[in-house]
Formats: structure tokens, sequence, C-alpha cells
């Protein structure tokens, strides 16, 4: 919880007040959901939010509290977390390591990709073609 307090209030400035207020109402967070909303995250961002979020609204989190089956209880929250996932966190931004450092991916040569494929009037003027041969640029070409 350490952790999680010490974020919080580098994120929020009111973090230990909202949480207090919480607590002096009856709010509990001791529910095993509960606490894997707020534990539960690889980012220790999205802990201090769930339970700065959980603090302020104490209608959801005694709905939440009071949800005994496990597939009731991540469905009535799934609209919470994706609330709490999707919204940018206002403070300082976690440190994260870049995906790759992989170069980028070279730049085709000439004017189109599909530039080495003749129309399909191109294929088929003056020659005869199989039914094959018409089939494969057709479906090179993206055609049906």
């Amino acid at each position: 919880m350490e952790r999680v307090e010490a974020k919080g209030k580098e994120i929020y400035p009111d973090f230990i007040e909202v949480l207090e207020t919480a607590k002096a109402a009856g709010v509990s967070f001791e529910h095993p959901g509960i606490l894997r909303l707020i534990f539960g995250h690889s980012s220790i961002v999205i802990g201090a939010k769930a339970a700065y979020e959980l603090a302020k609204d104490p209608l959801l989190t005694r709905q939440l509290f009071a949800i005994r089956d496990q597939d009731q209880f991540w469905l009535t929250a799934a609209p919470f977390i994706t609330r709490l996932t999707a919204a940018p966190v206002s403070g300082p931004a976690e440190k994260t390591t870049p995906v790759s450092k992989a170069l980028e991916p070279p730049k085709p040569v000439g004017a189109a990709p599909t530039a080495s494929l003749p129309s399909l009037e191109q294929a088929v003027a003056g020659t005869e073609i199989s039914l094959a041969r018409f089939r494969q640029i057709r479906d090179a070409r993206g055609g049906r």
C-alpha cells in the first residue's frame, strides 16, 4: 500500500485526504476484487488512480463491495476499468522503455508497390493466356 500511497500523493495532492474521507464514511477496500483493481496492475499509476477514483465514488465502491460472485463483480466493474485505463493520468508520466529499437522499414522503390504488375488489359492484349494465369494476375491485383 505504501507504493500506491506514494504514487497517489505524487499524482493527486489530496490523495490521502480523499482516502481518509472515504474510510470515515464507511467505505472499505477489503474485497478481493477491489484489492485486485488497486494492486493487480503492472502500473502503480493505475493502482493509485483506482484507489483515488474508488474513494471519490463511495456509491460504486459499496456496490462493488456487495457483489460476491466474481463474474458479476467484473461485469459491474468493467465500465470503471475502461475509464480507468483509457483516461490519461494527470501528473508525472511513468518511465517507460521503448518497445523496439528496430530500424524503420525500407521505403518501396518505384511509383507504387504494384508497379511491376501489368494492367489486366496489357496482360491479355494480343496474347492468349490461360485461365489460371488470368486468375493469378486478377488475384494479385486484389480483384475477384
